[in-house]
């Protein structure tokens, strides 16, 4: 029975080498994220190319409102970003967004330097040689030349149809001078006949019978009076400074009628004295005492 002790003993020895048989696996670590699919593309639609080139001279636009200061000029693009696959975040260029799918870093002439615009804040500066810029100031000089000639062109146009029309303003006023002319002389005819005919001798008249002493004739009726306000514009009109007579100039007719103590009647700003004044004058114009052609103030 004693012989047996030992192989009990390797018995006892050999289990713990058999535990690791029996224990439970460790648990399996989580598999990692599958990266998310990129963006699936059009295969028909063309493929979105910058709009701009590295070392392109280009124009940056003047950005300024409330957080941006940025004054733009010319400027040369330094690097495209290719931001249709992996955005650089949100712009701050002044944009809400990004309206392609490139932005641009640009170095500017006069100094200073952006390092994400985008394009709509971009556009092509062509360069010109010497002899285009030169042509092209040749044709804005005659251009501007055409234009001058044709502006002294229509005033030389619009003084000569001034002239004529002063010209007919004074044909007409001297024409309604001898109108009235001729209906004053009909009236003064008559007593010069008269006078001759006092002058000759005449036969005594018959003895005639006493006659009835006839009854008194009636009296003239009193001429109309005339407005104050229109009296006190004839004696504006006669002290009236000009240098032709019968012809004032109308707006410094209006400057010493302003200065003749108007009547109360005109109101009492000067642009109611104004108008007061228009309106006289435009009376008198009806019935033929004054014409107003052009500025100029007619005496009939």
């Amino acid at each position: 029975m004693e012989p047996k002790a030992p192989a009990l003993a390797n018995a006892t020895n050999a289990s713990p080498a058999a535990a690791p048989a029996v224990q439970k696996a460790p648990p399996a670590s989580p598999a990692a994220p599958e990266p998310a699919p990129a963006p699936a593309v059009d295969a028909g639609a063309p493929e979105e190319a910058p709009l701009f080139a590295v070392k392109e001279l280009v124009e940056v636009s003047r950005r300024k409102f409330p957080g941006f200061n940025f004054e733009g000029g010319t400027a040369k693009i330094t690097k495209v970003h290719d931001e249709r696959s992996a955005d650089l975040g949100p712009m701050k260029d002044g944009s809400a967004r990004r309206t392609t799918g490139f932005t641009y870093g640009v170095k500017y002439v006069m100094g200073g330097s952006e390092k994400r615009v985008d394009a709509q804040h971009i556009a092509s500066k062509r360069e010109v040689s010497r002899e285009a810029a030169s042509a092209a100031r040749q044709e804005e000089v005659a251009a501007q030349r055409a234009e001058r000639e044709r502006a002294e062109a229509a005033a030389r146009a619009e003084e000569a149809a001034r002239v004529e029309r002063k010209r007919a303003a004074r044909a007409k006023v001297a024409a309604l001078r001898e109108a009235k002319k001729r209906v004053a002389k009909p009236a003064a005819a008559p007593a010069k006949k008269r006078a001759k005919t006092d002058a000759a001798p005449a036969a005594p008249p018959p003895a005639a019978p006493a006659a009835a002493p006839a009854a008194p004739a009636p009296a003239p009726a009193p001429p109309a009076e005339e407005p104050a306000d229109a009296a006190w514009l004839r004696g504006v009109l006669a002290t009236a400074p000009r240098d032709v007579p019968d012809e004032l100039d109308l707006e410094a007719f209006h400057a010493h009628a302003a200065a003749s103590s108007p009547p109360a009647a005109l109101g009492g700003d000067a642009a109611a004295v104004r108008a007061g004044v228009r309106a006289l004058l435009a009376r008198l114009e009806a019935d033929n005492h004054v014409m107003v052609v052009d500025g100029t103030l007619f005496l009939v």
